[in-house]
C-alpha cells in the first residue's frame, strides 16, 4: 500500500512538473523558438557590391552581399561570412533556446538582436527591408562576428571603406544605397551605443 501511494506521488509530481516545465523555462528567460521551414531565395542574382577584394574588419571580405530571403519574402541574413548562402535550399529555424546560437557568443548575440531591431525585423514577422538597410545589417553582423570586433567607431570606418565598392542594385544608384546604408549603421551605433557603450 505504501509503495503504492509512493508511486502515486511521483507520478502527480512528475505530471505537475512536466505540464509547468514550459512555464517555469519562461520564468528562467529560456524562450524556445517556434520551429518553422522555408526555402531560402535571392531577391536578386548580383551582389550589392561591385567585387570581393578588398580588407572588412582585418579580413578580405571574400563574400558579396546578397539580398537573401526566406520564401515569404522575409529577409536573411547570413552569419558566415566567407559561407554563402545557396537559393532553393531548404532552411528552418529550430525550437531552440533562441539564446544558444553555434555562431554567437552571448555579448555577440546581444548586439546581432539590437541590430536586427534597428532594421525592423522581428522574429515571426514577415516584411521586406530596403536595400540599403538590408547592407547595413549584413555588413553589421559580419563585423560583430568578426574576432576583430572593437565597436561602433571601427564599424563606421570600416563601412566607408565597404561604400567604395556598392554598386547600383535593383534599379537603386550606388549613392542612394550607400546613403540610405549610412544613415542606418547611425542608428545601429547609436543603439549600441546607448545599450553597451562602445
Amino acid at each position: 500500500m505504501k509503495d503504492k501511494r509512493k508511486k502515486r506521488a511521483v507520478a502527480l509530481f512528475l505530471t505537475i512538473f512536466l505540464t509547468l516545465s514550459p512555464c517555469l523555462s519562461f520564468l528562467r528567460g529560456d524562450v524556445l523558438a517556434q520551429s518553422a521551414s522555408f526555402t531560402i531565395q535571392m531577391k536578386d542574382r548580383r551582389s550589392m557590391l561591385t567585387n570581393v577584394s578588398f580588407d572588412f574588419f582585418g579580413e578580405r571580405i571574400g563574400s558579396g552581399i546578397y539580398y537573401w530571403m526566406k520564401d515569404d519574402g522575409s529577409p536573411l541574413l547570413c552569419v558566415q561570412q566567407h559561407a554563402r548562402l545557396g537559393t532553393d535550399l531548404d532552411g528552418a529555424e529550430v525550437p531552440d533556446k533562441i539564446s544558444s546560437g553555434q555562431y554567437f557568443t552571448s555579448s555577440q548575440y546581444d548586439l546581432v538582436s539590437l541590430v536586427l531591431q534597428c532594421c525592423g525585423m522581428r522574429r515571426g514577422e514577415t516584411g521586406d527591408l530596403e536595400a540599403g538597410d538590408y547592407l547595413a545589417a549584413q555588413a553589421a553582423v559580419w563585423g560583430i562576428l568578426s574576432p576583430n570586433w572593437i565597436g561602433t567607431e571601427q564599424l563606421k570606418q570600416e563601412m566607408e571603406g565597404l561604400y567604395r565598392h556598392v554598386r547600383s542594385w535593383c534599379g537603386i544608384p550606388a549613392k542612394e544605397l550607400t546613403e540610405r546604408s549610412a544613415e542606418m549603421i547611425d542608428t545601429i551605433c547609436q543603439a549600441i551605443e546607448e545599450n553597451y557603450g562602445d
